[in-house]
């Protein structure tokens, strides 16, 4: 998958839940926006063992030391690559005092990215060689065919049906930054 359709169907599938918590008071306003953007930011990071890849060319050094030890969809796609995503980003969050819900958002994200992958023709081996497919044969794509746009489109205009849904129930104060926080990483 394209950066683009890692964040939109990561987008799509956490909206639901984001803004029945926020609808239950469950999260504020400000955390709905910071789960959406470490969502978005997580659903790109297992992708940080191919040095060519959106995110690794935003970080420098790191895809290549992770692509040194492993193979794109390899351990970074993996149960052990998310056990250790989850104990390194709550690790970084305890040392620097930052609010635990953002490692929630990182590691939804982060298994989003996953289960969008195992919706391609090469699928993810998650575990002990295990391989992960998340739709039927006819419904996989290959990254940056006109079939993953077609998923791209799908996935944009269920965003913008969460986001009008959202927009009739929540409050005016927040659908600015739901607005900002969804186009922040598509341009």
């Amino acid at each position: 998958m394209t950066f683009r359709t890692h964040i939109a169907f990561a987008t799509t599938v956490a909206l639901p839940g984001l803004i029945y918590l926020h609808s239950i008071h469950a999260i504020t306003a400000q955390e709905f926006i910071a789960l959406v953007v470490t969502i978005s930011i997580g659903s790109l990071l297992p992708d940080l063992d191919h040095t060519q890849s959106y995110i690794s060319k935003k970080i420098p050094i790191l895809p290549q030391i992770i692509a040194f030890f492993t193979s794109h969809r390899g351990f970074t796609h993996s149960v052990s690559g998310i056990i250790a995503a989850t104990v390194t980003f709550t690790a970084i969050a305890l040392f620097f005092s930052l609010p635990l819900i953002l490692v929630v958002g990182f590691m939804v994200g982060y298994i989003l990215h996953i289960l969008g992958d195992a919706m391609t023709v090469s699928g993810v081996k998650v575990c002990c060689g295990y391989k992960l497919y998340l739709v039927p044969k006819p419904l996989r794509f290959r990254v940056g065919s006109s079939k993953e746009k077609v998923y791209f489109a799908i996935f944009s205009a269920l965003i913008s049906l969460e986001t009008l849904f959202a927009v009739s129930t929540l409050s005016e104060k927040f659908i600015p930054l739901l607005y900002a926080s969804l186009h922040m990483f598509t341009k």
